[in-house]
């Protein structure tokens, strides 16, 4: 058995080559620790997302107590409190009744109604909802069933779709009966309906039946009722991503709004224990 030596030189560089990786190894950029730690807190994360779809379902039922960006706070029939997530594939639905005074502008309606021929709206209306923009409910004037309509609209290759009413010759619509879904607009108060490319002034009897058919969340308020199913995120407690969410509001929007939902606002039960970091 032969064994080589090193010459005294190379010894040297071999011994301040181990100690130069050693002190490069202690001696980290900031920057770099900086971007390390965003990675894993990104990492795990995506983590948590995919843990909240695999884990345990449940549906909870109570009142609201807050809302803020995504994010629910309910009291459930046990008294404890909930943070639910809202993710861009939960469906909303909230129903309820609104005063004329709870209208909006920018707010989405749906209702019936009769077309003249100049293009306006033939009586005030009585009847409308608050509604949010979908595949089935965009701006338009949709001709009603056994009413007047457009010959070119009736001909329509998939009947089951809606489509929205044509021109007419001067700019107008085609008289008859519609369902129109449009943006409520204010001015001077004045009211109209932007439906597609139709600006039609709007009249409402002097007692409108409005109804709310939404998926915007903001319109409730503490104490409305909600249903909520969803899935547990793991090793949270009190703590869920919703996959979808009923709430039906406790009073006619316009009167019962006075404590809007909205996280800031104390709560009336004690929270429940979560862990530190993420909240959903």
């Amino acid at each position: 058995m032969s064994v080589r030596l090193l010459p005294s030189g190379a010894l040297l560089l071999a011994i301040l080559s181990v100690d130069l990786a050693a002190a490069s190894a202690q001696m980290v950029n900031p920057s770099y620790l900086r971007k390390q730690q965003y990675r894993q807190q990104q990492q795990q994360q995506q983590q948590q997302r995919k843990q909240a779809v695999t884990g345990q379902p449940t549906t909870i039922e109570g009142t609201l107590v807050g809302a803020m960006r995504g994010t629910l706070q309910i009291v459930d029939d046990k008294r404890q409190t909930w943070r639910v997530g809202i993710v861009p594939a939960t469906k909303v639905h909230v129903t309820g009744s609104a005063n004329a005074d709870a209208l909006r502008n920018g707010m989405v309606i749906e209702f019936q109604a009769e077309i003249d021929p100049q293009g306006a709206i033939v009586d005030k209306v009585g009847e409308l909802s608050i509604v949010s923009l979908s595949e089935d409910k965009r701006p338009g004037l949709y001709p009603s069933s056994g009413g007047a309509t457009d010959p070119r609209v009736a001909t329509a290759k998939k009947p089951a779709v809606a489509k929205p009413a044509r021109t007419a010759k001067h700019g107008v619509p085609t008289p008859g009966s519609y369902r129109i879904v449009g943006q409520l607009n204010f001015n001077r108060n004045k009211m109209t309906v932007h439906a597609d490319r139709y600006h039609l002034p709007l009249e409402l009897s002097d007692s409108p039946n409005i109804a709310i058919d939404s998926s915007d969340y903001t319109l409730a308020s503490r104490g409305d009722k909600i249903s909520v199913q969803g899935m547990l995120i793991p090793n949270r407690i009190g703590q869920m991503y919703a996959s979808e969410i009923k709430i039906e509001l406790g009073g006619s929007l316009g009167n019962h709004k006075k404590n809007p939902a909205n996280a800031n606002n104390p709560a009336a039960h004690k929270p429940a224990q979560s862990a530190p970091g993420e909240q959903p």
